[in-house]
């Protein structure tokens, strides 16, 4: 549909027309090992509450932040990480882990 294709074309425009498979392999090789071993934890068995951030509203937890500043913890999920690391938000390996 024509939609489709003025979306498809703004990407390519956007990474000045090289493929997915192109950007990727521009990354560090830090950073392509990195989201390797993330999709291989997104995938993992017992990784399903892990993969999208915690719904504290939907789930009625309304102390959720509290015990976590109570234990000095941040809320993190791998959908998060995979955003700070395809948006260069980390510039080593040590800021992934």
């Amino acid at each position: 549909n024509e939609s489709d294709n003025t979306d498809n074309e703004g990407e390519e425009e956007a990474s000045g027309g090289e493929s997915d498979a192109e950007q990727t392999e521009r990354r560090p090789h830090w950073m392509r090992q990195c989201a390797c071993l993330l999709s291989k934890m997104r995938k993992h068995r017992d990784a399903k509450p892990f993969n999208r951030p915690v719904d504290i509203e939907g789930l009625g937890l309304t102390d959720y932040l509290e015990v976590l500043q109570a234990e000095k913890c941040q809320p993190i999920d791998f959908e998060t990480i995979e955003k700070h690391l395809n948006d260069g938000e980390y510039r080593k390996d040590r800021q992934f882990v």
